[in-house]
């Protein structure tokens, strides 16, 4: 095994484990907690009026994380496979607000577009060019962060929607 397949197989093991969670077999983590950590289990015990809640005016909701991070993998697959990408990133975060049919699309959609770019990286072979590398990096990267702001967000609706409920 040469050293770039080393590297990508260890970014490989972030990545899924930031979507995934737990690797099956495994007794331990390396980025996220063992039960329901990653990202598709933890949008799986959101709601699209969870999905939808802004703390704030200022701050983008659970669902525009979703949708940007949906849409980074789609760009990065159409990359994968030749396209251009031409897109708006500041578009990606205009939906705010999500209906259980919107926030459901957007979920499943985000984990097709995990699929298949798990499937490009997992057949890279042997680059070299740092800005490549760098790219193949900032994978796990990216997902963590909007992971991270996702979780903080969740708590925040969540007591939100505890404290409507306690009022009625």
């Amino acid at each position: 095994m040469d050293e770039f397949d080393k590297v990508k197989d260890a970014v490989l093991v972030l990545f899924d484990e930031s979507f995934v969670g737990e690797p099956a077999g495994q007794e331990y983590t390396w980025i996220v907690e063992r039960d329901g950590g990653g990202l598709f289990d933890t949008l799986s015990g959101i709601s699209a009026m969870e999905a939808s809640y802004k703390p704030t005016p200022e701050t983008n909701s659970i669902a525009a994380h979703a949708n940007h991070l949906r849409q980074a993998l789609a760009w990065s697959n159409a990359e994968f496979r030749g396209e251009t990408t031409d897109g708006d990133w500041e578009a990606t975060w205009l939906i705010q607000s999500v209906d259980d049919g919107q926030w459901s699309s957007i979920v499943q959609e985000m984990r097709s577009e995990y699929g298949e770019l798990r499937g490009h990286i997992a057949a890279m072979k042997g680059v070299t060019e740092d800005e490549a590398l760098i790219e193949l990096m900032c994978a796990p990267a990216h997902e963590l962060y909007h992971l991270g702001a996702i979780r903080q967000l969740m708590k925040v609706a969540k007591a939100a929607d505890r404290q409507k409920l306690g009022s009625k």
